[in-house]
């Protein structure tokens, strides 16, 4: 154990996790890997670095043992990494008396019914909702509701894992059935489906850093989505200004959110309709945006949602005052998600070179490697990989985003039917 450095637990530091080694050290700190699994999620492992952490304590179902194999490390900080790693971060850290979001309402920030129960609660407007644990429930509650398309999903899973939309009562259903004979992201299984009314208009990511209660937002994303059947594939992701009318209403509903749900220290992504009623809550992570690049925001705004996050925990005194401040945007940005066309063994790249030569072209992140399976794209779970394309002019991104999608249907993968 280091006597000089100062140290920080992460718990799961799987998917963006994996940058708050590499950030923590350059500060001068020592980082411990806290594991609440023996391995990453299947949709994970490909991004996962395993660094050369100082200890790594594998949690085998005891807090209080693993909270005592933690403190032995003598932590200042700790924090969830990734989704799967929120609960117990929440109980690791009430444990062991360090800043966090607390254990008793952890619950209502990884299950949307409960997160969606803590913000009537607390006056602020949510998506109508009904959790069942049986089929014939979730159907007979669209039936009375009788207000279509609804939309059916796992309680607490992530991305759009089995979230499908549905148009009448056998789709429910059928959607129910498949939600409550699956396990979610984290290898679960699903013992509850939940129903909610679907929510038309347009969908945004915000990013947020808060500290002793106080909020700083780092990002805010436009989100475009393609329908496939009654499924919906990420599309692209358009960074946007601090300020605008839509922002104007999302920045105070999302403070109201946060508050809602009790989250008070460290990082959180917040996905959100803003709906002819004003923004609704899709849902809250208790962490870092997942499966991110956050060198392409850095570029575009003051702080990325890695860089504000390792901020606050290192130098906290430093973090706080910007909370309240809008960011700037000094440069746009696109997230553009691949779309693969078919499943295989994913044999190359050989668009790639094209790809790195556009003119906006800043990095691609890719979820599946060479050599390994990939699956023709129905969620954000079956997405191969992303391309961040930066740039002042936002012609330019459209036109390199039209040239990535025209490539996908011809030269960008080498896929072998497998």
């Amino acid at each position: 154990m280091s006597e000089t450095r100062p140290v920080c637990a992460v718990v799961d530091a799987w998917s963006t996790g994996r940058f708050l080694y590499p950030g923590f050290t350059a500060a001068g700190w020592d980082v411990i890997h806290v594991r609440s699994r023996p391995e990453p999620p299947d949709g994970l492992k490909a991004s996962f670095v395993d660094h050369p952490y100082l200890a790594v304590v594998r949690h085998e179902g005891d807090v209080a043992a693993t909270a005592e194999r933690v403190a032995a490390h003598r932590p200042r900080q700790l924090l969830a990494g990734s989704e799967s790693g929120v609960l117990l971060a929440d109980a690791l850290g009430e444990a062991l008396g360090l800043p966090g979001n607390g254990a008793r309402s952890s619950p209502a920030r990884r299950d949307k019914h409960r997160m969606a129960q803590a913000l009537r609660a607390a006056g602020v407007p949510a998506v109508e909702d009904q959790i069942a644990d049986r089929v014939e429930d979730a159907v007979a509650w669209a039936v009375t509701r009788d207000r279509w398309p609804v939309v059916v999903k796992p309680p607490d899973s992530s991305g759009t894992d089995n979230v499908v939309v549905c148009q009448d009562a056998v789709a429910v259903r059928e959607a129910a059935e498949l939600v409550l004979s699956s396990r979610n992201f984290a290898d679960a299984p699903n013992q509850r489906v939940l129903v909610q009314g679907y929510l038309g208009g347009d969908e945004y990511i915000v990013n947020t850093v808060s500290w002793g209660g106080a909020h700083y937002f780092t990002d805010i994303w436009r989100c475009a989505k393609q329908r496939r059947g009654s499924a919906q594939i990420y599309d692209l992701e358009e960074l946007l200004p601090f300020d605008g009318p839509e922002q104007a209403e999302i920045v105070p509903y999302v403070t109201s959110v946060l508050d809602a749900l009790g989250v008070r220290f460290g990082p959180a992504h917040t996905e959100l309709i803003h709906t002819d009623r004003g923004p609704i809550l899709l849902e809250v992570g208790a962490r870092l945006h997942g499966s991110f690049d956050p060198a392409p925001v850095a570029a575009c705004v003051d702080h990325d949602h890695v860089a504000a996050t390792l901020l606050a925990y290192t130098r906290p005194d430093e973090f706080q005052p910007l909370c309240g401040r809008p960011y700037r945007l000094r440069k746009r940005a696109l997230c553009v998600m691949l779309v693969a066309p078919e499943s295989g063994r994913l044999d190359g790249m050989p668009g790639d070179a094209a790809v790195r030569g556009l003119s906006s072209y800043f990095s691609t992140l890719m979820m599946v490697k060479v050599g390994g399976r990939i699956q023709s794209t129905v969620d954000l779970w079956t997405c191969p990989g992303m391309v961040y394309l930066v740039h002042p002019d936002r012609d330019v991104l459209e036109q390199d985003y039209r040239t990535i999608r025209e490539m996908e249907r011809g030269s960008l993968f080498a896929i072998a039917k497998a």
